[in-house]
Order: C-alpha cells, then sequence, then structure tokens
C-alpha cells in the first residue's frame, strides 16, 4: 500500500512543470498537420478532375468514332458529362484532330481512320482554393479511337 501512495505522489509532482507542454506541441504540430491536409485535399481534387476529364474524352471518343457524329454532338456530350461531375465551363476547351494531329473537324475524318479528342480544362477554375499549387495548370486529356 506504501508503494501505491508514492506513485501517485510522484505522478502529480510531475505533472505541475507540464503544464504549457500541450498547447506548445500543438502549436508546433498544428500548422504541419494543417498542410499535409491541404495537400491530400488538392492532390485529391486534382486527380479526381484528371479522371473526370479522361472519362469525358472517352465518351466523346465513342460518339466521335459513330458514323454520323457531328461536332455539336461530341461537344455537347463532353460538356453534359463534366458539367454533371462539376466541373466548371470555364476556359474548358475541345479539340478534335485526325491521324496527322491537326485539329480538324469530325465529318472531314474518313472511315477507318484515328480520331483524338483533346479536352483542357483549367485547374484554378476547379480547385478548391485552398493552395497556390495548381494555379496556371491545365489538365490535358487526350483519347484516341479508330472511326468506323
Amino acid at each position: 500500500m506504501k508503494f501505491s501512495k508514492n506513485l501517485n505522489w510522484v505522478a502529480r509532482r510531475n505533472s505541475r512543470p507540464r503544464r504549457g507542454a500541450a498547447a506548445l506541441e500543438l502549436a508546433l504540430v498544428l500548422p504541419l498537420f494543417l498542410l499535409i491536409i491541404i495537400g491530400i485535399l488538392e492532390f485529391g481534387r486534382a486527380l479526381m478532375m484528371y479522371q473526370m476529364t479522361t472519362n469525358a474524352g472517352r465518351e466523346a471518343a465513342r460518339t466521335a468514332i459513330i458514323t454520323g457524329a457531328d461536332d455539336t454532338q461530341i461537344n455537347n456530350a463532353i460538356n453534359s458529362y463534366l458539367d454533371s461531375c462539376g466541373i466548371k465551363s470555364a476556359g474548358r476547351t475541345i479539340e478534335f484532330r485526325d491521324s496527322a494531329g491537326n485539329a480538324t473537324s469530325i465529318g472531314n475524318i474518313g472511315s477507318h481512320e484515328p480520331v483524338t479528342v483533346s479536352i483542357s480544362v483549367p485547374f484554378n477554375e476547379n480547385s478548391f482554393g485552398l493552395s497556390s499549387w495548381f494555379v496556371g495548370k491545365t489538365m490535358n486529356t487526350e483519347v484516341t479511337m479508330r472511326r468506323e
């Protein structure tokens, strides 16, 4: 019994000098912790935008390879997909290219030739605004499929 009384006294005696230690540790660790959380959010958003832009490019390429498809149908497919995903349309560019890499209309690409759909979305229009890591950066996606 005497042993446990001595431990309680030692625990009480050592707790007094460390009153501000928890506050100091929080002040030192919290900024680093918040920086890591903001980085995770921003890079997660960038990865999500890249995946959604790639999926929109695939949907557009599937629409583009069908005989009789026109530029308006493909643009509508891309815009409706990205709008439904919550990616803003400000600054978004869509381009179609032939096998030589020249920008053209879908009607000018012949049967059994590759069609490349290129989509560019500015990241700063779609970020959470927590950091300036991606300011001025653009997400670019290119999908190529052979026309029927």
